[in-house]
């Protein structure tokens, strides 16, 4: 599962780097043009991490505001802002095709 949990991150990683969701629809830009959406520091992107246990993984981050940055909602001032929905998180049809290859090697190997 440890295994997982790290392809996982690396593949969230590369939602932020390819400004999609995880099947691959495009986010929609930030307004202020100060550079790449989600990714102007960093910060959420690098937050993103793993646990896990002997069935199981998630994947997620503890920066306060992932959450709103995921599934959208009201924001701001008196909540006054519509913040756009852009999922990062999630597992894309090319990562259950790597999941299953990762258990699958696991299985096979004996371990």
């Amino acid at each position: 599962m440890d295994l997982v949990g790290a392809f996982l991150v690396s593949s969230v990683v590369d939602n932020f780097e390819n400004q999609s969701d995880p099947i691959g629809i495009a986010w929609l830009p930030s307004k202020k043009k100060t550079g790449r959406t989600l990714i102007k520091k960093e910060l959420l992107m690098n937050s993103i991490t793993h646990i896990f246990g002997s069935g199981s993984v998630a994947v997620g981050s503890n920066v306060i505001y992932a959450a709103i940055h995921q599934l959208g909602g009201k924001t701001g001032r008196n909540l006054s802002v519509h913040m756009p929905a852009r999922p990062y998180l999630g597992v894309g049809i090319k990562d259950r095709v790597e999941i299953k290859n990762i258990l699958n090697d696991h299985l096979t190997s004996g371990v």
